[in-house]
């Protein structure tokens, strides 16, 4: 081979090498995007199997309000009293608790918040003003309730990130965080990736756990039966519903401060 031979040799073949490396590139970058896409895709796809366990879009996009009823046990199950929850968009939240001897309602509107106790006769004993904090803490938790799993799509500076694929219980679980104000305020949730079903919630402002156990549908919705609560493992209290009402009339001063405290 004379050398113009070689040097046209060399020169086809260090092009095929660039063009070479350029492809790979250019496939690695490909793969990259296509990850990223295959990533938020999932997200999206875990989300839309959850709330289809739950109902179809249309049923779930149409609840304004959520009222709850039910029976509180202790973790060795004695009965500890009762309870009334309540929510209402776009961020209302209510909460009776009802003992033999005492009462507390803990409420915030789209402003502000307060708990207050009371007696077993009814007698005011006092008035606690939330902090901005717990306002918006429980606000978003009202938030997350009436959405249905899409709650941070429609916040600023929140997400909801598919973290992995765990087993949880014998069971291939979803690992999925819905997070708010960049993880300030977050939940981990488990969902089964078999059919969707939520598993556990975890939530990152206590590390508490919620476990989710039998069925009960109102308004077309499929809601849990019982609501455990754990810490490290072990079982702090259980609530039994024996009422769940979508979409009942509910007026705003339910959750303003009381008139008289």
């Amino acid at each position: 081979m004379n050398f113009f031979a070689a040097l046209l040799t060399m020169s086809v073949i260090n092009f095929k090498i660039e063009s070479m490396k350029k492809k790979v590139l250019s496939l690695a970058l490909m793969a990259l995007v296509t990850l990223a896409q295959l990533r938020g895709e999932d997200v999206n796809t875990i989300v839309a199997q959850a709330r289809s366990h739950l109902a179809e879009d249309a049923v779930l996009d149409e609840v304004k309000t959520l009222e709850y009823a039910g029976v509180i046990f202790g973790g060795s199950g004695e009965r500890l009293g009762t309870l009334r929850l309540r929510f209402k968009k776009p961020s209302f939240q209510r909460l009776d608790i009802t003992y033999d001897d005492a009462a507390e309602v803990t409420a915030v509107n789209a402003y502000e918040g307060y708990v207050q106790n009371f007696d077993a006769d009814g007698n005011s004993l006092g008035l606690r003003v939330l902090t901005s904090d717990q306002v918006k803490q429980l606000q978003l938790n009202a938030h997350e309730n009436l959405s249905f799993y899409l709650g941070p799509q429609t916040r600023r500076n929140a997400a909801i990130k598919y973290l992995a694929t765990v087993e949880f219980e014998g069971k291939q679980a979803y690992k999925v965080r819905f997070a708010y104000e960049n993880e300030l305020f977050y939940y981990d949730r488990y969902f089964d990736t078999a059919n969707g079903k939520l598993l556990s919630t975890v939530s990152g402002a206590n590390g508490y756990e919620l476990r989710e156990k039998g069925s009960f549908v109102a308004g077309g919705i499929q809601f849990p039966k019982e609501v455990a609560t754990y810490n490290d493992g072990n079982l702090v209290r259980r609530v039994v519903f024996d009422r769940i009402i979508v979409n009942a009339p509910m007026s705003d001063a339910i959750f303003d401060f009381p008139d008289r405290f």
